[in-house]
């Protein structure tokens, strides 16, 4: 199996923090990399992170030496992002990491949160960017409970960050909730568990409540796992987070996961978040 390039396996990461893309695009062209028309597809994106993501679609496909060619010249435009991106995957290298059983939720791609909902959350950016915003903002809200999210995570074998992502992102730790219930009182809890489908367990913020909503979490993988066995297993974790929000039977395609979620940026917007609780909480 081809091991994955630098550049697949910190997406996220350079999507994000890449700022100087044009000095990029330049190089790309006088090297005979990109094309006149590939390079306008890029260069005409309005902002940084869209530049990116555009580059990542005129480079999918590419075989190793090419993209070495391109994160160099990244490097050559962004010397700090780059030397902070070396430094933390020395410093992981270094540690030991747990092996879930359903992946790392760093190597899953995401978009973030849709403008639907960053308006409902008051903000004027979306994307990664306020997906990130909203983890931070919940996590002094939310420290209460990040031994109880290890705990149950261990107890479930999947990553502790999955399930702080989902509180964030379904309650805002809390902050939401009346009582417990959601604004439609038909959802309980922290990760919010729908009282039609489901016996509640626990409080609304207790350990009982956690580990049957991450229960859920893993039936929903698992039941991706069957029902799109080519997938990779980071696609799988994706499409569990969706089925955890609309169910596994409106899950149809990777390239629409989120369709039918709430705001059509569910796991998007829960993996985003995921994302900043790793680095900031649990690595």
């Amino acid at each position: 199996m081809t091991q994955e390039h630098i550049l697949d396996l910190h997406r996220s990461f350079l999507i994000q923090n890449i700022t100087m893309v044009n000095p990029v695009l330049d190089e790309l062209i006088e090297i005979r990399l990109l094309t006149r028309e590939q390079y306008n597809c890029v260069w005409y994106k309005p902002i940084s992170q869209e530049q990116m993501r555009e580059l990542y679609n005129q480079i999918n496909g590419w075989i190793h030496s090419a993209k070495d060619k391109v994160y160099e010249s990244l490097k050559k435009a962004n010397p700090i992002v780059i030397e902070n991106l070396e430094k933390n995957i020395a410093n992981l290298e270094r540690r030991p990491q747990p092996a879930y059983k359903y992946g790392d939720v760093l190597k899953v791609d995401c978009t973030g949160a849709s403008r639907t909902t960053t308006t409902q959350n008051n903000l004027i950016e979306e994307g990664v960017r306020a997906s990130e915003t909203m983890a931070q903002t919940d996590s002094v809200i939310m420290l209460q409970y990040k031994d109880i999210i290890k705990k149950v995570a261990k107890r479930r074998n999947i990553d502790p960050a999955l399930i702080a992502g989902i509180i964030s992102r379904s309650s805002r730790g809390g902050d939401l909730l009346n009582d417990g219930w959601g604004f439609d009182n038909d959802s309980f809890g922290l990760m919010q568990i729908c009282k039609r489908f489901y016996t509640l367990v626990g409080e609304w913020n207790s350990e009982e409540h956690l580990h049957q909503a991450a229960g859920i979490l893993v039936d929903m993988i698992d039941t991706i796992k069957r029902k799109f066995p080519e997938w990779t297993m980071a696609q799988q974790l994706k499409g569990g987070i969706a089925a955890y929000n609309c169910g596994p039977l409106r899950v149809d395609s990777y390239n629409e996961i989120d369709k039918f979620t709430v705001s059509q940026d569910y796991s998007n917007d829960v993996i985003a978040r995921a994302h900043w609780f790793k680095i900031n909480w649990y690595q």
